[in-house]
């Protein structure tokens, strides 16, 4: 991973990242997540204070929010939420995904 130069970083996600969950950038404004799920695991229910957004880099994922709303995406597609209402993730089959959240 290249280090930080003037507040720039680049990161290939696909590059060592064994664990599920791994924080993979985070300053003031936001925090991205990479998330690389088998089938069936997932973010148990949770929220935050702003606005997020999940894109599906591979495989597909199931987001379901505690006000019914669900919604699947696959690879190349990206839901941009209110991160106040609870929420979780499923992988609905091996999948890796970016999620990133305001702070």
């Amino acid at each position: 991973m290249e280090k930080e130069l003037m507040g720039r970083e680049k990161i290939n996600l696909f590059k060592e990242k064994t664990e599920s969950k791994s924080i993979v950038a985070k300053n003031d404004n936001f925090m991205s997540v990479f998330l690389n799920l088998k089938a069936g695991e997932g973010v148990p229910n949770h929220s935050h204070e702003k606005m997020a957004q999940l894109v599906v880099l591979e495989g597909k994922v199931r987001i379901h929010f505690e006000d019914g709303q669900e919604f699947e995406l696959s690879k190349v597609e990206l839901l941009s939420f209110n991160s106040k209402v609870t929420h979780n993730v499923v992988a609905l089959e091996e999948s890796k995904a970016l999620v990133t959240v305001g702070l």
